[in-house]
């Protein structure tokens, strides 16, 4: 097997001739597929290691397999990239980048072997009648807050605008009530309360959630249910190492993924204006049926959004002048709100986009393409940067995985569950975003532990 591993890896490299890219590529995805299977049988499926491949896995690979196979991937992302639907340099340099981060996660987990051989199941033993009760008490503050939130930047009219007009001037509006991880945080204590699910129980937890789940359901928001399912998989699955999984979760989450492939298509009727209505979105629905075929390949959603900031940077950029670590350093600027931080400056995610992309800032304040992790490590370090990046990011999600097995505290439970959000949001993100946000789980998991356990005993006698 090792063999089989430096064989590929060696091979992988071959991305760098143009005659020979199709084979470097497909070693590089099959070694890929090979150190995936390792980890799950290592630390199982429903956990942050194997997530954080997987999502690694769809924004490394979708386009540049999507490009050889010449499935259709958008005439609009021609307006940014020419080159977009061919093999060129910006999309060499992309597939060698991610083959370095790979490789260097692989040997992350081959320094961590010893201390993972040591993994196993802790017991489960929280209270779970009492968690019930609090989680409906934060999903009936999520509802409050995401209804104040609502109220404040314009009601239903900026509702009904779409996701890029509400989540733009929720962005904009100052010191937002954290609605969102009130919401994760609700699905995390009512799936550790779970001995027997029953109709009753999650009647109430859906009423207690109501507003937040309505509002994010109007605008067409994916992300958020994704979050929150996967959030409640991890947290039913916390106690136990879970290699295997059965033929109807395979076809349920197929489901899902096209559910949330319609709902893509749904969501692009609120982009035409405001004077819409729900059968507007049906209607539009079923004459664009063309498009769920589109964007059911995720190198067409933002899935491809990593691949497209990295090569647009790289095609529009004639040297790069390396920032040697700056723009981690540059977190300080974004830890704090604005109104009340000296220090902050504008993101490396709005810099990006005033940069390569000024006409999407015109169309709100998150009005763009994200960002791209692995962009992030090549401005820094150029492509030493992929190997020093993703071994240490790789590295603290292993130690996280050794913590889930050698501890047993509710905080302990909160940080690995809630960081499922940032495995999402590292390959697309600036990590000055990812850090704040991951500071943020830190306190609130804190704050809530301590008060679960003054409100409600959270262990059996």
């Amino acid at each position: 097997m090792k063999i089989l591993y430096l064989l590929l890896f060696s091979l992988g490299f071959l991305v760098l001739s143009s005659s020979y890219f199709e084979l470097g590529l497909i070693s590089s995805f099959l070694l890929y597929l090979l150190f995936t299977r390792k980890i799950v049988k290592k630390v199982g499926l429903l956990s942050l290691s194997f997530f954080f491949l997987f999502f690694f896995g769809l924004y490394s690979y979708s386009v540049p397999l999507s490009v050889i196979l010449e499935l259709p991937l958008g005439e609009y992302r021609k307006d940014y990239i020419s080159a977009w639907e061919d093999v060129d340099v910006t999309l060499i340099s992309f597939v060698l980048m991610n083959h370095l981060a790979l490789f260097a996660m692989i040997i992350a987990y081959l320094l961590n072997v010893p201390k993972l051989r040591i993994l196993k199941c802790q017991e489960n033993n929280f209270n779970k009648r009492n968690f019930f009760r609090f989680a409906i008490i934060l999903g009936c503050l999520s509802s409050v807050f995401e209804l104040i939130n609502f109220l404040r930047v314009g009601g239903p009219k900026i509702l009904f605008s779409g996701k890029l007009a509400y989540q733009s001037a929720i962005n904009d509006a100052s010191l937002m009530l954290p609605s969102e991880i009130f919401f994760y945080l609700s699905i995390i204590f009512f799936t550790l309360s779970l001995e027997k699910v029953t109709l009753k129980k999650i009647l109430f937890f859906i009423s207690a959630n109501v507003v937040y789940i309505s509002f994010n359901m109007i605008i067409g928001e994916r992300g958020t249910f994704v979050i929150a399912l996967a959030s409640s998989l991890i947290a039913y699955f916390y106690f136990r190492i879970n290699i295997s999984i059965k033929t109807s979760s395979i076809i349920i989450g197929l489901i899902f993924y096209v559910f949330f492939s319609v709902l893509t298509v749904y969501r692009n009727v609120y982009d035409s204006g405001l004077k819409v209505t729900f059968s507007d979105g049906i209607k539009y629905v079923k004459e664009h049926v063309d498009l769920i075929g589109f964007v059911l390949n995720p190198a067409n959603s933002e899935f491809g959004t990593s691949c497209l900031n990295y090569r647009v940077a790289h095609d529009r950029t004639h040297q790069f002048e390396y920032r040697y670590g700056g723009t981690y350093l540059h977190v300080y600027s974004q830890l704090l709100p604005k109104v009340v931080n000296p220090f902050y400056d504008k993101s490396e995610t709005i810099k990006y986009r005033d940069k390569y992309f000024p006409e999407r800032g015109k169309k709100g304040s998150i009005g763009g393409t994200a960002y791209s992790s692995i962009y992030e490590a090549y401005l820094n370090f150029g492509y030493l940067g992929a190997l020093i990046v993703f071994f240490l990011i790789f590295t603290f999600i292993l130690n996280l995985e050794i913590t889930r097995h050698t501890t047993i505290s509710l905080f302990s439970v909160l940080i690995y569950v809630l960081c499922f959000e940032l495995v999402i949001l590292f390959p697309r993100s600036a990590f000055e975003y990812v850090f704040q946000k991951f500071i943020f789980i830190i306190l609130l998991s804190f704050i809530v532990s301590v008060l679960a356990r003054l409100r409600f005993k959270t262990t059996r006698k």
